[in-house]
């Protein structure tokens, strides 16, 4: 398996513990509870589906081989390297059964602007050390803050200046609010585009999406 096909698989095990692969090269994984979608496009190619329950663990077993050849079977696969050799087995559908295994619906964007990697380092190293939850995206930039129960900002406020802002309904002038904890994305350089519902990261190369904020069926 590739270390590009990796990457993105220890990223997504900061999302959900479980996974589901899908025939294919395309991985994709969902959180409620923030809510997160991700869905990246990666090297390596799926002979088959399967479930994984304990992301972290499956990459962890990868880490014992150097290159290891993986067999994909019925109900488990098969991992050789050197004189080592281990059979993990998948775990059942149901317990990735609140994965999603297509591509979602995303509404229509309001406007989008360049969020640099330097940009979203900077953002999260700020939130963590201000101990502010919540983001908010305007035209103006975004604001981290905290807020009380009616939804009033309180304490230390964080600011950041947006760059090349694109207009795509001038007529709608939309803040979007996600949770800081959203902000689990691999340090690269994004496009964000801001919808009603949502806020989309994807990375320039277009290899991988994140979206903040919509619930997923």
């Amino acid at each position: 398996m590739q270390q590009e096909t990796l990457t993105v698989l220890k990223n997504f095990s900061s999302i959900n513990k479980s996974i589901r692969i899908t025939n294919g090269n395309i991985l994709t994984i969902f959180n409620s509870s923030v809510p997160l979608y991700a869905r990246a496009t990666v090297p390596d190619n799926f002979p088959k589906s399967f479930s994984i329950y304990d992301l972290n663990q499956w990459l962890a077993t990868l880490s014992l081989f150097d290159d290891p050849d993986i067999s994909f079977e019925d109900k488990q696969m098969v991992i050789n390297g050197g004189r080592m050799n281990a059979k993990y087995r998948y775990s059942a559908p149901a317990v990735t059964a609140d994965q999603p295994t297509q591509d979602i619906e995303i509404p229509e964007t309001i406007f989008s602007f360049d969020m640099p990697r330097e940009q979203l380092q900077e953002v999260l190293k700020a939130t963590s050390v201000l101990g502010l939850k919540e983001l908010e995206f305007s035209i103006n930039g975004l604001r981290a803050f905290n807020s009380n129960a009616k939804g009033e900002a309180i304490d230390n406020e964080y600011n950041s200046a947006i760059e090349n802002v694109t207009f795509e309904d001038e007529s709608i002038l939309q803040t979007v609010k996600i949770k800081v904890d959203a902000l689990r994305l691999l340090p690269l350089d994004y496009k964000v585009s801001i919808t009603e519902k949502a806020t989309v990261f994807e990375s320039v190369d277009g290899i991988i999406k994140y979206v903040a904020g919509l619930i997923v069926q």
